[in-house]
């Protein structure tokens, strides 16, 4: 504690005898000018390059040509497995997913293809008394579907009093890695 008191009295004289620093001047470097002397680039000359000739072949001769991609093929589109055909009925079960009007069951099954969760449509003429339009509706389901679930036949009365009917009903569900679907 003597130490520290004798310290503390000691300590103003030690800073007063003591000159304080000042900060190194500060220099400016001065940069003379420099010249550089232009250079001279010589032109380039580039050799021509030879092409080897092509040979085509002649009809008696084959020629193979070589891929010039190395991605994968695309893969073949599902392949749909005709379940009913020509029913008066169109599916009335759980599973739907949605509808658009087509003109053919292959447009039906791209369409099929192009909606997630979808593996089973049912393409119908939905005859409704006007002007016998001849696209199909297509209806798609997430659950493969059999013709005893054909139950919708229509019956609506139409603005124009006639009565809607089903014709020409086709169900179809994928096939999974070359399996029959079950239904």
């Amino acid at each position: 504690m003597q130490f520290l008191s004798l310290s503390l009295v000691f300590l103003p004289l030690l800073v007063q005898g003591i000159p304080q620093r000042s900060p190194p001047p500060t220099t400016t470097p001065t940069v003379a000018p420099t010249t550089v002397a232009p250079t001279t680039v010589p032109p380039t000359t580039v050799a021509p390059t030879t092409v080897p000739p092509t040979t085509v072949p002649s009809p008696t001769t084959s020629a193979t040509v070589a891929p010039t991609s190395t991605a994968a093929p695309e893969p073949e589109p599902p392949v749909f497995e005709v379940v009913f055909s020509n029913l008066t009925g169109a599916i009335n079960a759980p599973g739907f997913l949605t509808f658009a009007l087509v003109q053919t069951v292959d447009d039906c099954e791209a369409f099929c293809n192009g909606v997630a969760g979808c593996v089973f449509l049912n393409a119908f003429n939905d005859v409704n008394g006007k002007d016998n339009s001849t696209l199909l509706t297509c209806s798609v389901y997430d659950t493969c579907h059999n013709a005893t679930e054909a139950t919708n036949t229509g019956g609506q009365t139409q603005p124009d009093g006639t009565v809607d009917f089903i014709k020409d009903s086709t169900g179809e569900c994928k096939v999974v890695s070359g399996t029959a679907p079950d239904v």
